[in-house]
């Protein structure tokens, strides 16, 4: 793999090319694009100290993931409570 191709396709990301494009045509959609990644990063960071508060058990991890575990994690949690 050439490192210069990710600088390539980086350059060609759609998402890029349009932020480009919307604040070169009108500084308004730059205050916008600004407005957006703060509101993005709060969200982002509330997320995160959340997160941090929450406290599960191992035993408890998967609870709520399956609706019908898998039948490792049923043994997994069989031999556990051997214990």
């Amino acid at each position: 793999v050439d490192p210069g191709d990710a600088e390539l396709w980086r350059a060609r990301d759609p998402i890029d090319r349009v932020e480009r494009y919307l604040t070169q045509r009108d500084a308004k959609h730059a205050a916008a694009i600004a407005d957006f990644d703060d509101a993005i990063a709060a969200e982002i960071e509330a997320a995160l100290v959340e997160a941090a508060t929450i406290s599960v058990a191992p035993g408890q991890l998967f609870d709520h993931v399956y609706a019908d575990p898998p039948a490792r994690l049923q043994q997994q949690r069989r031999a556990k409570d051997r214990r």
